[in-house]
């Protein structure tokens, strides 16, 4: 990567402890001893950081959006697949990477893996490209490995400038990375950066780089003229500095600081590397960033509203945060929808005013929609919120009246709208899937799920005969 800061986020996430979110935000400042010690490390090292000496080369091209996902499978279905589907479905004109650990790939349904080759542009196994000096660093820890994967993503990307998005930041427009590469390119700095809370804007420089930025967006413009600084790090004319260059690459080095570094630190969150590295791409070079307003990420920390309806281009955790991403049951009666209620509170997906659970409930102000009258108004809270979520649950041998329920259901609504749940017949795969839809991947505990069904299977009436 030719972007300083980039440079060195992969060597930071070797040598940074973990900070907890939002510590010293009261002071302003989260700089603590062990960024400190980082800093101190990396600006010994000179302008090619020891653990980049040995990197492979990286060809860019063009504008694009860069993902990343490391760890479980789990994660991949119940976060990953979702938001593919989501992005196919909005018709992002965009490119698309994405850095993935092999495992996760190779473990995907055929339909799945189908749907990721055609989102994703260009498809990097992490493997592929792990720097040498971290080679297998990581294997004892998951979360390690997950922040090394987007690490190498941020120093891999393969395009000249790059929008890098977590999974859990939904996209709401079509345009929304040429608007912000856009935004970068009339700003004529190095990045756009969002800042983890809205006071951090109004800070001093030399402040402002002490605090950490949130990456869960970000760009990059990797052919700004502090690319080009970051290249010129040796004085004289070309050829000396490109021998110069090929002598230190090829210099013997030792990992063993950096590998004892991994094994007492063990950072597992990646915001404090990335603020250490920008205060040393600005001090040693320059490097400068413009913010991402709040009206374009909308985050909960920083938004009155997080919502695609509310004007923001990009959301952050719209599951759990935009009001526009309902869930509402629309089984027959009968047919579990008070289990369901039970089901989606396991999961935390929950209305906090009373009211929501009375005659009192409405789409404007209550998340989760369970009664027959909204089994009843399916068509009308589709048309009006287009992002909500229907949960048929259905019978294993129907009646006709609910059959021909069913059916009006499934025709009215889209089909990546709508969840067929058999309580009586489903299983753990179901529940995890089930999971998936609602976009619930970090509550997902499919045995209280079964044992909510379980439950409710024991209580109901017995079924009559049609």
């Amino acid at each position: 990567m030719r972007h300083a800061s980039l440079l060195r986020l992969v060597a930071l996430v070797a040598t940074v402890a973990p900070t907890r979110s939002g510590s010293s935000t009261a002071s302003g400042d989260q700089w603590d001893a062990a960024a400190e010690r980082a800093y101190a490390r990396l600006d010994a090292q000179g302008d090619v950081p020891t653990v980049l000496r040995h990197r492979p080369a990286i060809a860019r091209r063009g504008d694009g959006v860069v993902y990343a996902v490391g760890g479980s499978s789990d994660f991949v279905a119940q976060e990953v697949l979702p938001c593919v589907r989501y992005l196919l479905r909005l018709g992002a004109r965009t490119r698309y990477a994405l850095f993935y650990e092999r495992h996760l790939l190779t473990a995907l349904e055929p339909g799945d893996a189908a749907d990721v080759r055609r989102l994703f542009d260009v498809l990097t196994a992490y493997e592929d490209v792990e720097l040498p000096a971290l080679r297998g660093a990581f294997k004892g820890d998951v979360r390690l490995r997950v922040k090394s994967v987007k690490a190498h993503a941020f120093l891999f990307a393969p395009f000249e400038r790059f929008v890098y998005l977590d999974f859990d930041s939904r996209p709401c427009r079509p345009d929304f990375a040429a608007r912000l590469l856009g935004d970068l390119a009339k700003s004529g700095v190095d990045a756009v950066l969002h800042d983890q809370w809205t006071s951090q804007r109004f800070m001093p420089v030399d402040k402002h780089y002490r605090v950490e930025h949130n990456s869960a967006v970000a760009a990059f413009d990797a052919t700004s003229p502090r690319t080009a600084a970051a290249l010129g790090w040796f004085q004289g004319r070309t050829r000396e500095r490109n021998s110069q260059l090929q002598r230190l690459i090829s210099r013997p080095f030792s990992t063993r600081w950096f590998v004892a570094a991994f094994a007492e630190l063990r950072l597992r969150r990646d915001q404090p590397a990335l603020m250490v590295g920008l205060r040393l791409a600005r001090e040693r070079m320059g490097f400068g960033h413009v913010d991402v307003d709040n009206g374009t990420f909308c985050r909960a920390n920083n938004s009155a509203v997080v919502s695609c309806d509310a004007g923001c281009r990009i959301v952050h955790k719209p599951m759990k945060y935009d009001p526009g991403n309902l869930v509402v049951a629309v089984g027959a009666r009968g047919t579990g929808n008070v289990a369901l209620r039970r089901a989606l509170a396991h999961l935390k997906l929950v209305n906090r005013d009373p009211a929501c659970d009375g005659d009192g409930a409405a789409p404007e102000t209550c998340k989760v929609l369970v009664g027959l009258r909204w089994s009843r108004a399916y068509a009308a809270i589709a048309a009006k919120y287009p992002r909500a979520k229907f949960v048929l649950t259905t019978s294993t041998d129907p009646c006709p009246d609910e059959a021909a329920h069913n059916a009006r259901v499934r025709a009215a609504l889209p089909a990546h709208a709508v969840f067929d749940l058999d309580l009586a017949a489903a299983r753990e795969p179901d529940w995890r899937r089930f999971c998936a839809f609602v976009e619930a991947w970090s509550s997902c505990k499919t045995r209280d799920l079964a044992k909510t069904a379980a439950s409710w299977l024991r209580a109901r009436a017995p079924t009559k005969a049609c």
